[in-house]
């Protein structure tokens, strides 16, 4: 019921992202490895300042995760997020971490949101979204394409279609925290 009530919510805000056995990909145009975000009615800069803001108010660094900038067109920043993911090992269950840079370009109106250099381990053991080698950790999807971590999967989903949705939000100026004194 959460993810079905998660996913709706995210169409409501625009496009969203599914994970593909070639990794995270648009889910409207899987050739696509980013989604755009529409806010109509505000600029590029006006987008890129309030996107600023959200890394600001969002991490605990900013400055740090902060990577590169192009005023008024481009931001990239890294983010480390723990327990992205969990999938079934037998009897147990290993619990995954991500890091990942995601790179905001902005013109009037939209945000092109992409997530790059994604890696999704545990103590050193990746989880692929395919495999990756004889001794490439465990993967998401078979050699064939065949889904064998339907809660990873999901997961994984909901995790990064949640941080579209939150950029979103706070660039309609819903959640910018802007509270009343």
């Amino acid at each position: 019921m959460f993810i079905s009530t998660l996913f709706i919510n995210i169409q409501l805000y625009g496009q969203s992202f599914t994970t593909t056995p070639n990794g995270l990909r648009n889910s409207d145009n899987t050739e696509q490895s980013y989604v755009v975000i529409e806010i109509e009615g505000k600029s590029a800069k006006q987008l890129f300042d309030n996107s600023k803001r959200y890394i600001i108010q969002t991490y605990k660094n900013p400055d740090f995760v902060q990577k590169g900038i192009i005023e008024n067109e481009y931001i990239k920043f890294d983010t480390y997020t723990p327990y992205i993911a969990t999938i079934n090992a037998g009897l147990s269950k290993l619990k995954y971490d991500a890091k990942y840079v995601t790179e905001l370009h902005f013109k009037d109106g939209k945000v092109k949101f992409e997530i790059i250099n994604l890696k999704i381990e545990t103590d050193g053991a990746p989880l692929n979204f395919s495999p990756n080698g004889a001794f490439g950790g465990w993967y998401i999807f078979n050699k064939k394409g065949i889904l064998k971590q339907e809660s990873a999967k999901q997961e994984i989903e909901t995790y990064f279609n949640e941080q579209i949705k939150n950029l979103s939000s706070y660039l309609k100026g819903e959640t910018n925290g802007n509270e009343d004194w």
